[in-house]
């Protein structure tokens, strides 16, 4: 258990720009409200890392921002769809029962009035935020777990993105949030990554289902390689017979293609 927590605090990151907001608030009479607002990030993030290590996750790196932490798991991509909801929705599970815990501290005259305020305030703006599909946050996760469970995950991971492109630009324009620059630059940044690595995704994606060979309860019988499925047997229409995917993958030679980390563009994998 030492080890555990050990190798977590770690992996912690704590980005400059965060020692230079607390430094500034420290200067400006802000302190006091800026360590509420980091503890219900922190509180927040213990809820994603609680569940994770419950189910053997591997943790990369925790980084704390200046307006939020981030958690960058090292994980396959097909994990089963129930464990990646649950990973997502324990911080705001978290956040709901730390809130609660500080009414009934505050009904017993334990906290101050202040403390209380402050803190159902951020909780509250935070708990909004998280739930907005918008890459990367905890909205955009089980939004695209829910679009998993019904579509194949490329069409999945292009709608849950779409969305999320819309929903930034009517946040940054309608609701004037281009005052959060560095909010605002950091969510940006994570869709030119998206948009920039979208094939790169797919084609990790198929070659984990190579070399993993998972089996998971139900079937799914598809005409092409580009519409397999999370959580599912993939059977691929090929020669007027359906084959397992990773059965297609391997006598298409996938695997020639993953070399040093690196899988290069598989667009013209129906054809050969």
């Amino acid at each position: 258990m030492l080890l555990t927590i050990r190798n977590i605090l770690n992996k912690i990151k704590i980005d400059y720009m965060t020692y230079l907001l607390l430094l500034i608030g420290f200067l400006t009479g802000l302190f006091k409200s800026l360590i509420y607002l980091y503890i219900i990030v922190i509180i927040h993030e213990l809820g994603h890392l609680f569940i994770a290590i419950l189910l053997s996750w591997k943790i990369d790196k925790i980084i704390i921002y200046p307006f939020g932490g981030y958690i960058k798991f090292n994980e396959i991509i097909d994990k089963p769809l129930i464990e990646e909801f649950l990973v997502s929705i324990f911080g705001l599970l978290f956040q709901f029962i730390y809130f609660f815990i500080i009414y009934l501290l505050h009904e017993k005259n334990i906290i101050s009035n202040d403390m209380y305020l402050i803190t159902r305030k951020y909780n509250f703006l935070i708990f909004i935020f998280n739930i907005i599909p918008i890459l990367p946050l905890d909205g955009y996760k089980i939004l695209n777990i829910i679009f998993n469970k019904i579509f194949n995950y490329r069409l999945s991971f292009n709608i849950s993105l779409i969305i999320s492109i819309i929903l930034l630009i009517f946040f940054i324009f309608f609701l004037k949030l281009y005052n959060s620059i560095f909010l605002i630059l950091f969510i940006i940044n994570e869709h030119k990554k998206y948009i920039k690595n979208k094939n790169y995704y797919y084609n990790l994606f198929l070659y984990e289902k190579l070399i993993y060979k998972q089996n998971f309860k139900s079937n799914k019988y598809v005409k092409s390689i580009y519409n397999i499925y999370r959580n599912k047997n993939n059977y691929i229409k090929y020669n007027g017979i359906y084959i397992r995917e990773y059965r297609l993958l391997k006598k298409r030679s996938i695997a020639s293609i993953y070399n040093k980390g690196k899988i290069h563009n598989m667009e013209d994998i129906d054809n050969t």
